[in-house]
């Protein structure tokens, strides 16, 4: 392989503006934190704000918009390497984003092709987001776009600076096309994540290998994976460090609550997520049916989430095809919904057991004790704090009584 690293030795943004912005409905705050973990080595001065709030050399700070102002002062002023922003799309359509403001900008995902999303009037929110952030990186920057998602990948129109198109496939058009005029990708080969360059790749570690990605099935994660390695590869990191990263990094719940959380319970694993929206929630549970080597697999199901009863029935559905024991409980929303999910649960040939609960609480309280080694439990969270403190807390029954005092 030719290491296609040497391409850009020179330095890849100009150091009037070192800003990286991470835009798309779907991955942002992951995409963000892999890119911060990948380049702390390289550009140890740092600033990130996220969702969670604004960071400065891995300190949280009181408040965003004055400490942000700080962290912009820092980086004109030379006493910060870098800042990586983490963009809302409601923010961008209300503030703007002045022109050539940045020089590298990610858009991970929008509706994933999906048509029912991409008629939804939240579509055209992110739709005129994610237009402003290509808008918005200079000429001599770069904008890293998910080849998968063809709303996405559309944006490199727009773009004044380079391309950087990422996907699961090189066979993928986009990917193909820009590759043969001689432009850089990241995708997958053969089972390994590689850059491409032109008519020239290196491999960069396997699929399997990506902590966050459980060997590589869930496949949004590995995607997250792919839009942090083109940003840190145009940004100088070396390839064994991104490497490193990938292999080392979980998704922690006290940096990224809800974001695909990954903790071990009794040698178990326990996923913790959302439920956002019905194309998303499909993502997920795909993904986790093609997770290897689990001995059962348990999932928590609201039945809240804004969804209407034909989402709620379709999760139902794939619910019932992929996991062993489901939960489910009203999660904010009404009885109607856990009727809808018991509809959908009911379409599969061999319906797994299925328990309704009144509340998460009380729903967590009958999963938990039944976890064994080697399960994997989903909890598609209502109240995240409620959960996240309740898994963050919890013994096993064995576990406390060999800690209780003898009597």
């Amino acid at each position: 392989m030719i290491d296609v690293a040497r391409r850009d030795a020179r330095p890849a943004i100009s150091r009037s503006l070192p800003i990286v912005a991470v835009a798309g409905q779907w991955g942002k705050t992951t995409t963000a934190r892999l890119l911060e973990a990948m380049v702390r080595q390289r550009h140890p001065r740092l600033a990130l704000w996220t969702d969670q709030g604004v960071y400065l050399n891995g300190r949280r700070q009181l408040g965003e918009l004055l400490p942000w102002g700080e962290a912009l002062r820092a980086l004109t002023a030379g006493e910060l390497d870098l800042a990586i922003q983490e963009l809302d799309a409601h923010t961008v359509n209300a503030v703007g984003l002045p022109t050539a403001a940045y020089a590298l900008g990610i858009i991970t995902s929008f509706c994933g092709n999906d048509e029912a999303c991409l008629q939804r009037p939240r579509a055209a929110i992110e739709r005129q987001a994610q237009g402003a952030v290509a808008r918005a990186v200079g000429p001599s920057g770069a904008l890293v776009l998910n080849a998968d998602d063809h709303a996405v990948a559309d944006e490199g129109a727009a773009c004044r600076g380079a391309v950087i198109y990422y996907g699961m496939s090189r066979r993928n058009p986009f990917i193909k096309a820009h590759l043969a005029a001689g432009g850089q990708a990241v995708c997958v080969s053969g089972g390994m994540i590689v850059l491409c360059a032109g008519g020239r790749s290196r491999p960069v570690l396997p699929v399997r290998d990506v902590a966050i990605s459980l060997g590589g099935a869930i496949l949004f994660q590995v995607q997250n994976a792919l839009a942090a390695v083109a940003a840190a590869w145009r940004l100088g990191v070396p390839a064994g460090r991104i490497a490193a990263t990938l292999r080392g990094f979980t998704s922690e719940p006290t940096i990224m609550p809800g974001a695909c959380n990954q903790l071990r319970i009794d040698g178990a694993t326990v996923l913790v997520d959302r439920l956002h929206d019905a194309p998303s929630a499909r993502a997920l549970l795909r993904g986790v049916r093609k997770v290897r080597g689990r001995h059962r697999r348990l999932v928590l199901v609201p039945a809240g989430g804004g969804l209407d009863a034909a989402e709620l029935t379709d999760i139902g559905r794939l619910v019932g095809r992929s996991f062993d024991l489901i939960a489910v409980h009203p999660g904010g929303g009404e009885a109607a919904g856990v009727e809808a999910l018991r509809a959908g649960v009911a379409l599969n040939p061999l319906p797994p057991m299925l328990l309704a609960l009144p509340d998460e609480a009380a729903a967590l309280a009958k999963l938990l004790p039944l976890v064994r080694a080697n399960d994997l439990l989903l909890v598609l969270a209502a109240d995240l704090a409620l959960v996240l403190r309740t898994l963050l807390t919890y013994r096993p029954p064995e576990a406390a009584r060999a800690a209780a005092p003898a009597k």
